[in-house]
């Protein structure tokens, strides 16, 4: 199956011109660190188009197995993820652009404004929001720095 290097993940078997197959140990980024069996193990950029011979099944995949854990402490817990840090601790937090349901912006108003609210509906709730960020407060007004990332579900 014809697929680009941006979709393989770790447990993908990938095939080379030649014909090899390659294990996929690792990706961090665009860097893959892969292996084949009598070879080397080999780590550098990867792009563009990659013919993968198999995947993991979806039960054995990390992604699925991490997306699964989400959705369970959501359900049972009603734990809803609002931001997302990255491995650079010094960079503003990462926050979703829109949000579902009132609870999780009432979250965010908490947590990166430092306001509370009494609003019931998701749209007035994103009436004050927005005026949070607007040109009159500036970033360093900001109870919690973050950034509102449109690719928020793909970090």
């Amino acid at each position: 199956m014809e697929m680009i290097w941006q979709q393989v993940r770790k447990g993908f078997v990938v095939e080379d011109k030649t014909g090899r197959a390659w294990t996929v140990l690792e990706v961090k980024g665009d860097v893959f660190t892969i292996s084949s069996p009598g070879q080397k193990t080999w780590t550098g950029k990867r792009s563009g188009p990659v013919k993968v011979v198999s995947q993991p099944a979806p039960q054995n995949d990390p992604a699925v197995e991490e997306a699964t854990a989400k959705g369970l402490v959501a359900l049972k817990f009603g734990g809803i993820e609002i931001y997302k840090q990255g491995k650079d601790k010094t960079k503003p937090k990462v926050t979703p652009v829109a949000f579902l349901e009132p609870g999780s912006l009432l979250a965010h108003l908490r947590i990166f404004h430092g306001a509370m609210s009494d609003e019931p509906s998701l749209a007035g709730l994103e009436k004050e929001h927005a005026a949070l960020h607007g040109p009159e407060h500036k970033t360093a007004d900001l109870y919690e720095p973050h950034v509102h990332d449109p690719d928020y579900e793909t970090l």
